[in-house]
């Protein structure tokens, strides 16, 4: 069933599929989306403007994956109780929220950000009227008077020397660009921001140990970070330049040594050697037997020894936050 609806993101009418929980809507600005049917029934103004700043955001730097052939859009929920996702392509904006730049400095910078990536070159221009309707999320803006918001944040930019005007036009549509020292200020942000709230999970691929993987995935998507796992990666690259680039830029690595894996090992040294928080996890029955118990070498380090799966996400959730700056 579908019907001509509102769109939440833009505000224009456009196509919305109505499935099983969920809203298909087909912004043609902003790219198809889907929602929970009930995401924004209980939520005030601010709340639901700030996550759908936050969904469009997310959309802008990852419109789909491919699978099968197929493109999977985004599903965006909120449960606070963080219940395991039934497939990797849910979003859950709780986790997201705890990554929105609610100070000013922290929207300016990322407002910059955006910027730059829609006006990569030197010689491009833009103006305010570019961000205009539901451009006006990458920046962020969150009232009802987006017109006002965007001038204010243009004229914050300006006054930090970020842009300059190139063309002087009357009612504020005066076409600017990026400055050098704007150029400076975002390879600074980009320097910082190389390292992502992504979490690394190194271990084996064995069904075995599959729930493992699924654990470690919702722990660090309850602590407000992305979890990466080499397999679930598209690329058409050699797997361990990716597996190191992807360690690279990650804050932290997550390893599993209940089920013995070499490449686990390597890929903990290497995060070590980077001066990665590598947290190692082994279930206590196998590092008890003499026979199962991990190399010498990293029986050694402190690790979450757990005893069933409740204990493993509650003891890594607590060594995440306490450990993860």
């Amino acid at each position: 069933m579908s019907e001509l609806q509102m769109c939440p993101m833009c505000g224009k009418q456009h196509n919305v599929v109505y499935g099983d929980n969920w809203e298909t809507i087909y912004c043609c600005s902003s790219r198809s989306f889907n929602v929970n049917d009930r995401l924004f029934d209980i939520v005030d103004d601010l709340t639901k403007e700030r996550w759908l700043n936050a969904i469009y955001n997310y959309i802008y730097l990852y419109p789909y994956k491919i699978k099968n052939g197929r493109n999977c859009y985004w599903k965006f929920f909120y449960e606070e109780t963080d219940k395991s996702p039934e497939d990797d392509y849910k979003v859950n904006l709780f986790h997201l929220m705890k990554q929105y730049p609610y100070q000013v400095i922290d929207r300016i910078d990322r407002s910059l950000l955006n910027i730059s990536k829609m006006c990569p070159a030197l010689s491009d221009t833009f103006s305010i009227n570019d961000f205009s309707c539901e451009k006006s999320r990458l920046l962020y803006c969150e009232s009802k008077d987006r017109r006002g918001e965007l001038i204010s944040i243009f004229s914050i930019l300006k006054k930090q020397d970020y842009i300059e005007v190139v063309i002087s036009k009357q009612d504020d549509n005066s076409i600017y660009r990026l400055t050098f020292n704007g150029w400076q200020h975002i390879a600074k942000l980009k320097q910082e921001k190389n390292i992502e709230r992504q979490g690394f999970i190194a271990m084996s691929f064995d069904k075995e140990v599959e729930y493992i993987q699924d654990i470690f995935k919702q722990a660090i998507r309850i602590t407000g970070y992305e979890p990466q796992i080499i397999k679930d990666k598209e690329h058409n690259n050699y797997i361990m330049p990716e597996i190191f680039y992807e360690i690279e830029k990650s804050k932290f690595v997550v390893v599993d040594i209940t089920k013995q894996n070499y490449g686990a090992y390597y890929e903990a040294g290497y995060a070590q050697a980077l001066g990665k928080e590598v947290i190692v996890c082994c279930k206590k029955e196998v590092f008890d037997n003499p026979d199962t118990k991990p190399h010498f070498d990293i029986a050694q380090k402190s690790m979450i020894l757990w005893k069933d799966e409740q204990d493993l996400l509650n003891r890594l959730v607590r060594r995440i936050e306490a450990t993860v700056k």
